[in-house]
């Protein structure tokens, strides 16, 4: 059971499959050349075996970066890829953010961006809620994907 002061709901199970106009994941990978599709194939398997999620599939065999997911994940969703090691988090702007909810939508605040919107790098976009993230930094926000492993290594920026 979460401690959030509001109702969650449950995580997408892959991003094998979109119901809205999104191209697929998978698609984008093998485009780009990141994937072969027998890798795909295989991986897909494995999420309907599993419920698991297609790039966490990809990641654990090794056959994907964390930065070409995140690249894929933010072509997929519309939204601008955030290399947060090469750009470093502004901790001003970090700190307006709880670690709890930084680590509950594993994101993190970066910058705020030329209109004023606060840019949060997410692992997932799947995974946060704009309208509770608006609330509690009390800003408009703006989301890149960005990999996690990095969004984790910023979190002890948030207080």
């Amino acid at each position: 059971m979460s401690s959030l002061p509001f109702p969650t709901r449950p995580a997408r199970l892959d991003h094998a499959c979109t119901k809205d106009q999104r191209p697929f994941l998978g698609a984008i990978l093998v485009r780009r050349g990141r994937v072969t599709q027998m890798q795909l194939a295989a991986a897909l398997d494995e999420v309907e075996r599993t419920g698991r999620r297609l790039g966490d599939i990809l990641l654990e065999r090794g056959w994907l970066y964390e930065s070409e997911f995140a690249e894929a994940l933010a072509e997929q969703n519309g939204v601008e890829y955030v290399d947060i090691a090469a750009r470093s988090v502004d901790p001003t702007v970090a700190s307006k953010l709880p670690r709890e909810f930084a680590e509950y939508f594993r994101c993190v605040p970066v910058r705020m961006t030329s209109s004023g919107a606060m840019l949060v790098a997410v692992a997932d976009p799947a995974d946060v809620d704009l309208e509770v993230m608006r609330i509690i930094v009390r800003t408009d926000v703006e989301i890149g994907v960005g990999e996690l492993s990095a969004i984790r290594s910023a979190w002890p920026h948030c207080p």
